[in-house]
């Protein structure tokens, strides 16, 4: 560990009381910049090194370089083999407070979770987890399931009311069957695209939807409700398969 005197200037003992503050989050970054007279970039590089460093991240002489006499390998080597014995279970808080009670072994807890990390004994549990999803295969067969959707947009750019696009595409050729303007997404206006789709091309075989509340019952009724939407149940009623889009982004798979 860093070891030897340490002379602050009024600088560097100003640099450190608003640095802690702001870890304290008495401040925020932007008053402190410009206390400090620093840019925001800066305040986050100072409050990193605070955080792994400690006192010694802000009065190095080599701010803003790595620290290499923070620790010594063979410290840090030595508390990554006792956390790896000991508490590979635990999380870095927990492993801090037990190497200082029974090792000896005194590390910030910030320095123990950037240590943990590198050796792979610990994962960030509040990092998302990316969720693959995967394509959904296309239909072979013109015709066998329809795609339909609205997009509220400003497409007359201010030139009329901003209304609702409602979309009819088919799945095998992504080609778009019909297309409808109305003021709003509603069941009235897919009940009127649905029989021009039917008057032009004929009985679908099954239709996708996202899981808007015109398609599915998003929040149950009693025992009273029938589970079904009026739009459900008038495709139920034609011998239609309404299919829902598990992502918005791609429309994955379905229920």
């Amino acid at each position: 560990m860093f070891k030897g005197e340490i002379k602050m200037s009024t600088k560097n003992l100003k640099r450190i009381e608003i640095i802690q503050k702001v870890n304290e989050k008495r401040f925020k970054q932007r008053e402190a910049a410009h206390i400090l007279g620093c840019s925001t970039r800066t305040i986050k590089f100072l409050l990193h090194e605070y955080r792994i460093y400690g006192v010694v991240g802000l009065i190095s002489k080599r701010l803003g370089k790595v620290i290499n006499n923070a620790f010594s390998n063979e410290f840090k080597d030595k508390t990554i083999e006792t956390i790896s014995e000991k508490y590979n279970d635990f999380g870095p808080t927990l492993a801090a407070e037990k190497l200082e009670e029974r090792d000896s072994i005194k590390v910030s807890k910030e320095t123990a979770r950037k240590w943990m990390i590198e050796a792979g004994i610990w994962r960030n549990k509040q990092a998302k987890q990316i969720q693959p999803h995967p394509p959904r295969e296309r239909r072979h067969h013109y015709g066998s399931l329809i795609q339909i959707d609205g997009s509220p947009h400003d497409s007359f750019e201010g030139r009329g009311e901003v209304c609702t696009l409602i979309v009819f595409i088919d799945d095998a050729t992504s080609k778009i069957q019909l297309m409808r303007f109305f003021p709003t997404e509603t069941t009235f206006g897919y009940f009127q695209v649905m029989q021009l789709y039917i008057e032009g091309y004929g009985m679908p075989q099954e239709l996708y939807s996202d899981k808007h509340g015109i398609f599915r019952v998003n929040h149950f009724e009693p025992k009273s409700g029938t589970g079904f939407t009026q739009f459900g149940r008038a495709m139920k009623d034609l011998g239609l398969g309404l299919h829902h889009a598990n992502s918005p982004q791609a429309k994955g798979e379905w229920h």
